[in-house]
């Protein structure tokens, strides 16, 4: 595949650019679906465009990175979907971040300057690292991401400064795999705010029904909620929600 495919790309890419195309080309495996390789002959392909008008850019690529470069990639809708909860979990995490980053602004800015001084967020980078090098194992690599966010959710209400380490650590990471969560396309950001104005408003009457101690109704709400893969708690703050896995 070297001649003349991969040449031929380098060739047109440079030449138009007039910059070095790649300093690491390796191939992948094929894309499949239902076990069946994608090809045009086939017809069971998909243009990119189409994808990308239901699943947001971010979706598709967590889902090639879950899968080593070397191996076929299966494609289908069921495991978009399930990289779109993932990709949620990450957004979760960013949005919990934001709020407590208003609430103590001196511990955020103060432990963005120590991360190497905690030792479970420094094994998570190593780990990454050592994944990154082997053959390029992005699926392990990913799943460091997660264990980071697992470390900040379990600790913001312990030790703060843990929680916004893993944060940092996990947008240094991050972008190397060429993620980047804080980007919102416009659909998204349209449904998300769709989302929260129904949600807040849920939980705005839950809270009036909490304070008439109307408690059925507001296990029922809770219920309502539930339903709708909303996580909600209560705090000294105030409630707070979170889309479920």
């Amino acid at each position: 595949m070297i001649f003349p495919h991969h040449e031929n790309e380098i060739a047109q890419s440079e030449s138009l650019t007039d910059k070095t195309f790649a300093n690491y080309w390796i191939h992948n495996g094929f894309v499949t679906i239902n076990n069946e390789k994608m090809s045009k002959s086939l017809g069971n392909f998909f243009n990119l465009k189409d994808i990308l008008e239901q699943y947001e850019p971010m979706v598709l690529r967590l889902f090639l990175l879950t899968n080593h470069y070397r191996k076929p990639l299966d494609f289908s809708d069921d495991k978009l979907v399930e990289n779109t909860k993932r990709f949620e979990k990450f957004l979760n995490f960013y949005k919990l971040i934001e709020n407590l980053k208003q609430k103590y602004s001196e511990k955020y800015k103060k432990t963005e300057k120590k991360v190497d001084d905690y030792k479970d967020v420094v094994a998570v980078e190593r780990n990454f690292i050592d994944a990154m090098n082997n053959d390029f194992n992005t699926a392990i690599a990913l799943a460091e991401l997660h264990k980071l966010i697992d470390y900040g959710n379990r600790f913001y209400e312990l030790d703060i400064e843990k929680t916004f380490a893993a944060f940092f650590m996990l947008e240094k990471l991050s972008d190397i795999l060429g993620l980047n969560f804080k980007k919102r396309s416009i659909r998204e950001k349209k449904n998300l705010e769709k989302i929260s104005s129904e949600i807040l408003e849920l939980i705005e009457l839950r809270n009036k029904a909490r304070q008439e101690k109307n408690w059925a109704e507001s296990d029922r709400i809770r219920n309502i909620l539930k339903e709708k893969n909303i996580e909600i708690k209560d705090t000294k703050d105030g409630t707070e929600w979170n889309i479920s896995d």
